[in-house]
C-alpha cells in the first residue's frame, strides 16, 4: 500500500516536471515568434524522452521498498546506491528524503513493530487509568506477578512509559533559595500584606493589614473594612514611629506585593515625599514576601486557637488579633534565634 502511494507521488512529480519544462519551452518559442518551431521542439522532447528517462530513475528510487526479513543495513546500502544514480541524472535527492523513504518502508516491511507499539501503549494507558495512576514500582510488581488479568505488558516497555497525566499533576514550581541576607537595622525595611478573615469583626472589618519589621520581627496589625483603608493606616503608623524615635530609625523601604492598595497614587506620593522606597514582589510569588506571609498564617492559627479555647464567637477576632500581636512582640522569635 505504501509502495503504491509512493509510486503515485513519483508519477505526479514526473507529470509536473514535464509540464514545467514544456511550459518554459513554449514561452521561449512564443517570445521568439516561431510557432512552427514550437511544435517541432515539443515532438522532439517527447520522442527523445530525455526528461522522462531521468524521472523514471527517481521513480525507481521511490519503488525500492524494503523486503520482509531484509536487514536495515542492506536496505540502506541499496537505497543509497539508488540515490547516487538519481543524483548522477542531475536530479537531487537529499538525505532527508532518503531517511523519510527508509522510515516508511521499514514500518511497511515490519507491520508487527507498529502494531506491537500501539498495543503496548493502549495497555499501559489502560493499566494506569484503572489503577488510578499508582506508582510505577507498584504497577510493575502487579504486572510481574500477574495480579491484573487481561493486560499483557513487558516490564521493559513499562520502564520507557511516561504517563502525561501523572507528570502534569506532579509538577511543582521551582523552589526559592533561602536568602541568608536580612536587614539588621530596626525599621529600615518593613514588609506589608493584607489577609482576609472568614468572619466579620465587631467593627465590620473582614481583613487585616499586617506590618512586620524585618530586622526585629516586630508586628503591627490593623483591622480593615476595605483594602483602600490600608494606605491611611500605613501613613499614620510610619508617622508615629518617626515621631517616637525622633528619626533615629528611619523607614527606608516598604516591601509588599503588587496589590492595588500598595500601588495606589496616594501611598506612592506619600512615600516619595518622605524618601521611602517601595519594593514589590513579582506576580504570583508570595515566596518573595515570605516573612509577612508566614506571619499571616501563624497569626490566623493563633486567633482560631484562642477563640476555640475560650469559646468566644468569631466576631471577636478583631480583639483577638491585637492580643496575639502584643504577645508575639514580647515572645522569643525563632527567626532571630530567640
Amino acid at each position: 500500500m505504501l509502495a503504491y502511494a509512493l509510486s503515485q507521488s513519483a508519477h505526479v512529480h514526473i507529470v509536473f516536471c514535464l509540464a514545467d519544462n514544456v511550459i518554459k519551452r513554449m514561452v521561449a518559442l512564443i517570445e521568439e515568434g516561431n510557432p512552427v518551431k514550437l511544435w517541432s521542439d515539443l515532438e522532439a522532447m517527447f520522442a527523445k524522452n530525455a526528461v522522462g528517462s531521468s524521472m523514471v530513475t527517481r521513480k525507481q528510487f521511490y519503488l525500492r521498498t524494503m523486503k520482509s526479513g531484509e536487514t536495515v543495513k542492506v536496505y540502506y546500502e541499496s537505497l543509497r546506491a539508488k540515490q547516487q544514480d538519481v543524483n548522477r541524472e542531475k536530479i537531487l535527492v537529499d538525505d532527508e528524503e532518503l531517511a523519510t523513504v527508509m522510515l516508511c518502508n521499514e514500518i511497511d516491511a515490519y507491520p508487527d513493530v507498529a502494531e506491537r507499539f500501539y498495543r503496548n501503549e493502549r495497555n499501559r494507558d489502560y493499566m494506569a487509568t484503572r489503577l488510578n495512576h499508582i506508582s510505577f514500582d507498584a504497577t510493575e510488581a502487579m504486572n510481574k506477578h500477574g495480579i491484573v488479568e487481561g493486560v499483557k505488558i513487558d516490564n521493559t516497555d513499562m520502564k520507557a512509559y511516561d504517563c502525561v497525566a501523572c507528570i502534569e499533576s506532579r509538577m511543582k514550581r521551582m523552589s526559592y533559595a533561602k536568602s541568608p541576607k536580612r536587614e539588621t537595622h530596626p525599621l529600615s525595611k518593613i514588609s506589608l500584606d493584607i489577609c482576609s478573615v472568614n468572619a466579620v469583626a465587631l467593627c465590620g472589618g473582614t481583613m487585616f493589614l499586617l506590618m512586620v519589621d524585618e530586622a526585629t520581627r516586630y508586628k503591627w496589625a490593623f483591622v480593615l473594612k476595605t483594602k483602600k483603608d490600608a494606605a491611611h493606616h500605613i501613613q499614620v503608623q510610619l508617622s508615629r514611629l518617626s515621631k517616637r524615635f525622633e528619626g533615629q530609625f528611619p523607614v527606608k523601604v516598604l516591601h509588599s506585593d503588587q496589590g492595588g492598595e500598595f500601588l495606589g497614587m496616594e501611598l506612592r506620593v506619600w512615600c516619595e515625599s518622605h524618601v521611602i522606597e517601595q519594593h514589590f514582589t513579582n506576580a504570583y510569588s508570595p515566596e518573595e514576601n515570605a516573612i509577612v506571609e508566614r506571619a499571616n498564617g501563624a497569626i490566623l492559627q493563633k486567633i482560631r486557637t484562642m477563640l476555640n479555647a475560650t469559646r468566644l464567637p468569631d466576631t471577636l477576632w478583631g480583639e483577638a488579633i491585637q492580643h496575639v500581636i502584643d504577645t508575639d512582640n514580647v515572645s522569643p522569635t525563632e527567626g532571630l534565634h530567640g
